[in-house]
């Protein structure tokens, strides 16, 4: 996953948004625990201005919601 993770950061940052699928509705095994991957971040992405993008700054500008 870490490649892909990367490719992408490093391609287009700022068109990245974070998503879990939570509640996960058509997956029926044992569900994945979303903060394990939130946890990840840090490691997929060590800059913490692109986290900012992706967690908040471009959902922001794609949905049009409210800058904090």
């Amino acid at each position: 996953m870490l490649p892909l993770v990367r490719r992408l950061v490093d391609y287009a940052p700022s068109r990245l948004l974070w998503g879990s699928d939570w509640p996960h509705p058509q997956y029926f095994r044992p569900m994945p625990n979303d903060i394990d991957l939130l946890d990840q971040m840090p490691d997929w992405v060590p800059d913490e201005a692109t986290r900012q993008l992706i967690f908040v700054d471009n959902p922001c500008e794609i949905f049009g919601f409210p800058r904090p």
